[in-house]
């Protein structure tokens, strides 16, 4: 069985929530390729946005999980596993009835068929018990069933629900098919029919939506304007003062000289995101070594990226893999760095896919009170908003070398005031842009308005 939920299971009932809960927090059904969790950028994003949401009022449904689920933010899961749907022809409603279509579909591809028809209806026997008002939903290309179970499900519930999308993944799958070079991805005429079913389906979905959620302004504006209708924008968000309490503090002496200069890198190291700008970030670093510098390069992933990372990064030794950092020890491990470094890749399918995504980490990186250096193509929201808004060292042209990008970090290190006087602008536009308290109650904001209520100023 698919089931995989922590309380209650289904047919139990739910505890009823108080008046005031009922009247800020609708009822709200998360279904995400992911689960919340604090390991990977969209489940942080999503865990930080839902947190404080009453545990009661939350459910969710997923088919990619993490070893550690943030179950502070949601105690009520279902696995549904990772399906790649054959039945394109069949797409909505007929898996979920019981009438002659869904019968045929069954027997058409018994096993298959079958367990798929199984899994999806577990599903809605899920949602219907936990009776949400309304749904927030984040559709990927893969599973392909996240093209059209998201919004059938809704309208088999007859609620209203909210799309989020983090990366522009619809551009970066049709250009796989045309490629024909993707792992995964089908090329050729099942390719081109694939793309434009995920078009359609996608289309429909958002067309359809309540409200749009887009990762940042630049992704609101050009998918406002691709699929003829509104996004807002949301990022992640942070408790900036809960932070500031739980930073740490830099070892005693002068970076470089008394001690080793500490650059570090926290989160995910992706092949068609960051990986090739962190390596030549790593030869910057090698360059400054090599000049007899004592520095030091740290980088903290998960568990999913350490052999690429390790395959990858072979040849700069500069490079220390450290072990996984949870959440809670982030604020000390980011303010006792020297650097903090913000890479995005320069290459044509890298810009497709997160050209207009913003990095889960910014805040977190922002309310550090350590120096940042943002390395990314020049139309990347993450180096527009640090260019604009002040809050980091900017470089935005390719440098395969890393020399240039040496030189940069070379005028930090020797100039201290400079690189402090960065860590403090981005303190105050982590503080300005980014606390929880504004920006958690705009996005329950959006679910309320979502759901029909009223929401509460």
């Amino acid at each position: 069985m698919a089931v995989s939920i922590a309380e209650p299971k289904v047919g139990v009932p739910m505890p009823e929530s108080s008046t005031a809960d009922a009247h800020e927090y609708p009822r709200v059904l998360v279904i995400a390729t992911v689960s919340f969790n604090m390991e990977a950028g969209g489940g942080v994003t999503m865990s930080n946005l839902f947190r404080g949401w009453p545990k009661d009022r939350i459910a969710q449904i997923y088919s990619y999980g993490v070893k550690n689920k943030d179950k502070s933010v949601c105690r009520r899961f279902y696995h549904v596993q990772a399906i790649d749907r054959q039945f394109e022809f069949a797409e909505g409603r007929p898996l979920f009835g019981s009438g002659p279509a869904s019968r045929a579909l069954r027997r058409a591809k018994a096993y298959r068929a079958f367990k798929v028809a199984e899994q999806f209806q577990e599903a809605i026997a899920f949602a219907r018990q936990f009776r949400p008002d309304v749904a927030y939903l984040r559709p990927m290309d893969k599973p392909s069933s996240y093209w059209w179970f998201c919004r059938d499900l809704c309208r088999l519930l007859g609620i209203p629900y909210v799309t989020h999308i983090m990366d522009d993944w619809p551009a970066r799958y049709a250009a796989d098919t045309r490629s024909g070079t993707a792992p995964d991805v089908p090329a050729g005429l099942r390719g081109v029919l694939k793309s434009a079913r995920l078009r359609r389906s996608l289309g429909s979905m958002l067309n359809e939506a309540a409200a749009n959620i887009a990762i940042s302004p630049e992704m609101a504006a050009a998918f406002a304007e691709r699929y003829a209708r509104p996004f807002e924008a949301f990022h992640n968000t942070i408790d900036v003062a809960r932070w500031e309490s739980l930073s740490g503090e830099r070892p005693a002496g002068i970076a470089g000289r008394d001690r080793p200069f500490l650059i570090r890198y926290i989160g995910a190291v992706v092949p068609d995101k960051e990986l090739q700008s962190f390596k030549e970030i790593a030869l910057a670093a090698k360059i400054l070594a090599d000049e007899g510098r004592s520095i030091r390069f740290e980088l903290h992933c998960g568990p999913a990226w350490n052999e690429s990372v390790d395959r990858y990064l072979a040849g700069v030794p500069v490079v220390r893999r450290g072990a996984f950092l949870p959440h809670t020890e982030l604020p000390r491990a980011l303010s006792e760095a020297d650097l903090l470094v913000l890479p995005m890749n320069f290459d044509a399918r890298s810009i497709r896919y997160v050209g207009y995504s913003m990095q889960t980490k910014g805040p977190e990186y922002m309310a550090s009170g350590t120096p940042i250096l943002v390395y990314g193509p020049p139309s990347n929201p993450n180096v527009r908003y640090a260019r604009d808004a002040g809050w980091a060292e900017v470089i935005d042209h390719h440098d395969p070398t890393g020399a240039s990008i040496a030189s940069r970090i070379r005028t930090l290190m020797d100039d201290p005031d400079s690189a402090r006087s960065l860590a403090d602008q981005a303190r105050v536009v982590a503080r300005k842009n980014h606390d929880a308290a504004v920006v958690r109650t705009r996005f329950r904001r959006v679910l309320q308005e979502a759901a029909g209520g009223q929401p509460v100023p």
